[in-house]
């Protein structure tokens, strides 16, 4: 169940773009099937290496912007071992939503409707109900 993928970071040409700083992308392809996320970082093009997929330089700005760099790098990694682990087959939908943080967010709503609901639910029963309900539940 081994599934490869591949992880590019780019800078990407904005519309309406005129000079300076482009902002970093970078594009997972998991079996074909491609997601591009913004790393919510710019460089200047004259800076990029494109071959090392890093900036060029040796200032502390550069060298913190190429570490974070290969910390996404390795959360990816992380990220793409974890559901190897559970047994699942790595998709591109599933790997995005875990890198974004939607799918524990998801989770977390669903949750708080669910007591939300329960609230409704419960002051609409009478004394008796309620009673009968915490009786079953102790």
């Amino acid at each position: 169940m081994s599934t490869n993928y591949s992880l590019l970071f780019y800078l990407k040409k904005p519309k309406n773009y005129v000079s300076g700083a482009k902002p970093i992308y970078m594009r997972i392809t998991i079996n074909g099937s491609i997601c591009e996320i913004s790393t919510g970082k710019n460089c200047d093009p004259d800076r990029w290496n494109s071959k090392a997929n890093r900036s060029k330089g040796n200032t502390e700005e550069i060298k913190t912007l190429n570490s974070y760099l290969d910390t996404l790098n390795l959360k990816v990694a992380a990220i793409h071992l974890e559901i190897l682990k559970m047994g699942k087959s790595p998709t591109i939908e599933l790997l995005k939503a875990k890198i974004t943080g939607k799918v524990e967010n998801q989770k977390r709503l669903k949750f708080i409707e669910s007591i939300n609901v329960f609230k409704r639910l419960s002051f609409s029963l009478s004394a008796s109900d309620s009673i009968l309900i915490s009786f079953i539940s102790t």
